[in-house]
């Protein structure tokens, strides 16, 4: 069994807690040891955004991103509406698509976070601490996210997700070997060994899994 670790103080049970889910990764701090030793897995997303102060795009951003979590918190994301995305965020239509051209790319940034430590182990630069952090914060919500890993989202992540890992992976891919092809069969182990792990079919410690999923490749 997992050991009990300390809950987030996020309201209404939010799937990512403190896991910051607007923007680009930051590529400066992908790889820092401060960051992976502090747990502050959002300092992934802190810079890299925003730069030209615009505080109030920010904040809608992270509106959205709330209000589908708040959403999927009731209810599986097939049965989300835009419409019912925009209604919870407080936005307006023409405000919502201004920040993201589909309810998918919500969805998408809301996973960030998750698919980032996942794509730097597939592509050879993992981090077990950053791993076990981010997989101690999806046991916590295993009852809330573990459909994000079945049909239809499954497939959705994991194209995200190989396209992650073959942007990380630059000149690490095995020579002969079509990048786009090794991301997605790194991207496809990954998310099988997730999933089976979050739903209980296997047990082990966050710490196990972590230096197993540095080692997908």
């Amino acid at each position: 069994m997992m050991p009990c670790v300390r809950s987030s103080r996020n309201p209404r049970g939010q799937l990512f807690g403190r896991f910051r889910t607007v923007g680009p990764s930051c590529p400066e701090t992908l790889e820092s040891p401060d960051c992976c030793a502090s747990g502050r897995l959002g300092c992934l997303h802190d810079r890299g955004r925003d730069t030209g102060g615009d505080g109030r795009r920010k904040n809608t951003r992270q509106a959205i991103t709330d209000a589908l979590i708040r959403l999927m918190s009731d209810r599986r994301y097939a049965a989300i509406r835009t419409t019912d995305l925009i209604q919870a965020a407080g936005v307006g239509r023409s405000t919502f698509y201004e920040h993201f051209p589909s309810k998918t790319a919500v969805l998408e940034a809301v996973v960030e976070p998750i698919l980032a430590p996942l794509a730097l182990a597939g592509a050879g630069r993992g981090n077990t601490a950053r791993l076990r952090i981010m997989l101690d914060h999806l046991w916590e919500r295993r009852a809330l996210v573990r459909h994000l890993f079945e049909p239809p989202l499954s497939a959705r992540l994991q194209r995200r997700l190989a396209a992650m890992i073959e942007g990380f992976a630059e000149s690490r891919v095995a020579e002969g070997v079509p990048a786009s092809l090794a991301a997605r069969g790194a991207a496809a182990r990954q998310l099988v060994m997730l999933h089976t792990w979050l739903v209980g079919e296997v047990s082990c410690g966050s710490d196990a899994l972590a230096k197993a999923l540095v080692g997908v490749r």
